[in-house]
């Protein structure tokens, strides 16, 4: 008897494996790291030979800081990407990450899946922003205009992105609750939310997974100028040096987000030599006003 029972075993996970691998998914996952060493090192590598095995066996092709989004507290946000073939795994990788402890720490804080999929729109994956009140008063639709706002210039940004808008009400007793569902193509969430940020009352209630809330990094400006700008060398023990650009302010941010000091010396030689191991945001101002963001490791 406990022979069957085990081939039955078997036989439904590998069914149930194969029903899941038939269910379209991106393959993505954001998380919020909790702990230096499940921070990314070069492509999938971490400082955790624990999470590197389950990368590998995951078959995880890429692993990167979202210099564009930062949780509601301020964290900043990693991507995690599955080769195309093993994207049905995303669900077992979430909740791998989600029981992985260090120390009796949770590796990761926050673990999501940003990308829901239509079956009724086969081959594309997309990705969604809900917008919780408050919001700015022209956003609901007009009551002849149902599937749009009342906003012409939010509905020109959302037809840019070839994006859906969904309006709907909850209710808390008698208190009415609206809520604004957008929906576009995951490759271009991350532009519409920027392009989102500019109206009023926004910040704070973009959420671009399910049950978490994200806001727009303070870092992300508009003037970067990645392709001129080096840090040197990169790692380093003592000091960094910044070229291709004059700087007028630098501000240093540990790995998670926060500020570690400010300099308006103009100098680019930047002292690191009392700071501990590990990697740093440079967020650089030039003397004309065009920005650049750095990732430093310090040895």
């Amino acid at each position: 008897m406990k022979k069957y029972t085990f081939i039955i075993t078997i036989l439904f996970f590998c069914c149930s494996n194969i029903a899941i691998a038939q269910t379209p998914t991106a393959g993505v996952l954001w998380v919020v790291p909790n702990h230096e060493s499940a921070l990314p090192i070069d492509n999938t590598d971490t400082g955790s030979e624990a999470l590197n095995y389950i990368f590998k066996e995951f078959h995880v092709k890429a692993y990167y800081l979202l210099d564009s989004v930062k949780t509601y507290s301020g964290q900043n946000v990693y991507e995690i990407v599955l080769e195309k073939d093993f994207a049905y795994l995303e669900y077992y990788l979430e909740v791998m990450l989600k029981n992985m402890l260090i120390d009796i720490t949770p590796l990761f804080q926050t673990t999501c899946r940003p990308a829901i999929f239509f079956q009724n729109l086969p081959d594309k994956f997309y990705g969604y922003i809900r917008l919780d009140p408050p919001f700015d008063s022209s956003l609901p639709p007009c009551s002849s205009t149902p599937f749009s706002s009342c906003n012409e210039e939010f509905n020109t940004i959302l037809d840019s992105y070839d994006a859906s808008y969904i309006y709907f009400i909850t209710w808390d007793h008698y208190d009415k609750i609206e809520h604004i569902v957008l929906h576009c193509e995951f490759s271009s969430i991350h532009s519409l939310y920027h392009a989102l940020l500019p109206y009023k009352n926004l910040w704070g209630c973009l959420s671009l997974c399910i049950g978490q809330t994200f806001t727009c990094n303070p870092l992300n400006v508009k003037n970067i100028e990645e392709n001129t700008v080096t840090v040197f060398p990169n790692p380093a023990y003592d000091y960094f040096t910044i070229s291709g650009i004059f700087p007028q302010k630098v501000t240093l941010y540990d790995w998670q987000g926060k500020e570690v000091f400010t300099k308006t010396d103009r100098s680019n030689k930047i002292d690191v030599s009392h700071l501990q191991r590990g990697l740093y945001f440079l967020y650089i101002i030039s003397d004309t006003g065009t920005t650049s963001v750095q990732k430093i490791i310090k040895e």
